[in-house]
């Protein structure tokens, strides 16, 4: 049996009804998130079909343009973030370059190694506070240590330790060379047989912080301490 007692809403300007849009953007009943509509909350077709109407106007196109320019980078940035985190990746992933620019998990350490326990994920530790420029995470990925490199949770840049995690861990120590040089924030790994300070190594890896990103020194024998 049919309603005689539904209406349809029309816009007068346009003509545009809440049927007249397939129910994709509805003005009325159901609002429930369905569909592209969930990507859309500002809108509603009433707006778009003033947008239909006016699209032969020069202005109304470049209106047009804009709108859904912006649309679709909204779109694309809410895809994107479904792939955030450790998503997706195994220990046959080229693990470099596939965190650079994804979201870090923001939970509680145990959930995030249950969740990703495929890759034997385990968290190290992490230098830098809420104001610091950056904040550098350390991870166990399928049995390598990476250090994670982020600015608000987005990662930059990734370093990957040279040798296996048995056989050298990394440690941030202050390291001057014999030419004088020195740097009081670098990475370096050692062995856990390391013995006392000061360490001498040969390379080390900086923070660019102006660039975000990992630099590696050559500078002749250097010697570290914490």
């Amino acid at each position: 049996m049919t309603d005689t007692n539904f209406t349809d809403s029309t816009d007068k300007a346009t003509g545009v009804t809440d049927a007249g849009m397939g129910g994709f953007l509805p003005l009325g009943g159901d609002s429930s998130a369905t569909g592209l509509y969930r990507f859309l909350p500002a809108f509603n077709c009433r707006f778009l079909g003033r947008i239909i109407v006016g699209r032969h106007d020069p202005r109304m196109r470049f209106i047009n343009t804009t709108l859904l320019t912006m649309l679709l980078a909204v779109i694309g940035a809410q895809c994107l973030a479904q792939e955030g985190s450790f998503d997706g990746i195994t220990c046959q992933t080229n693990i470099l370059k596939a965190l650079v620019g994804r979201h870090m998990p923001n939970a509680k350490v145990a959930d995030i190694e249950s969740r990703y326990r495929g890759i034997h994920l385990k968290y190290l530790g992490g230098f830098g506070l809420p104001e610091d420029p950056y904040f550098l995470g350390t991870w166990l990925i399928c049995g390598t240590e990476y250090l994670v490199l982020e600015k608000q949770s987005i990662v930059r840049d990734v370093l990957q330790s040279p040798l296996p995690f048995e056989r050298a861990q990394s440690v941030l120590a202050d390291c001057t060379a014999e030419k004088g040089r020195r740097w009081t924030t670098a990475v370096i790994f050692l062995p856990e047989s390391r013995g006392q300070p000061p360490w001498s190594v040969e390379e080390l890896w900086v923070i660019d912080e102006a660039n975000l990103k990992f630099r590696r020194v050559h500078d002749g024998r250097v010697s570290c301490r914490p």
